[in-house]
Order: structure tokens, then sequence, then C-alpha cells
């Protein structure tokens, strides 16, 4: 019973937030992403948090370290998810295009 009633509300929340989606499409005439594309950033924060609530509450500096390595790694997924380009290569294959001139005449 409590299952159904679970699943009923979930149906009820993902019906509401369909049609908040579709008034925000009307009122700013650009459609509305699922909210995919803020995964990484919001995984990000949530590392980044993570790692400073650790840091706040260590009491023994391997835990700190670990703590700062894990706040660290946030970072890199911030960056990582900034950097991303669709189906783009390696950028090192686009720089070596350019040919070397012979030298000494």
């Amino acid at each position: 019973m409590v299952i159904q009633s679970q699943r009923a509300d979930r149906v009820q929340l993902e019906t509401h937030l369909h049609d908040l989606r579709l008034i925000l499409e009307r009122m700013t005439g650009v459609p509305a992403t699922n909210g995919s594309a803020d995964l990484p950033f919001v995984l990000a924060a949530w590392i980044f948090l993570v790692g400073i609530f650790g840091i706040v509450r260590s009491r023994h500096f391997i835990h700190l370290v670990v703590c700062l390595s894990l706040t660290q790694s946030s970072t890199y997924v911030l960056l990582l998810s900034v950097g991303y380009v669709k189906r783009g290569g390696a950028p090192t294959r686009k720089a070596r295009t350019l040919r070397r001139q012979p030298r000494g005449g």
C-alpha cells in the first residue's frame, strides 16, 4: 500500500513538472530542457560541499588531506564539464597541422 502511494505521488510530481516546463516555454519562448546539461555542475558543487564539510569537521590530519583532495577533484569535474565538446577530438591533433619550414636556407 505504501509503494502504491509513493508511485502515485511520483506520477503526480512528474505531471506537475511537465506542466511547469510548458509554462516556462510559453513565458520565455525557449524550449525547456530536462536539466541533464546541468548535472556535471551540480555534481561538482555537491562534491565540493562534501569536501568542505569534511575539512570543517576533520579532527585528524589524514582525514583533512583526504577531504582536501576530494574538494580538489570537484574542480576537475567542473573544468572537464566546462571544456567538454560533444563529438570533439583531442586538441593536440589539430595543433600539429602546421608544417615546419626547412632550416638553413
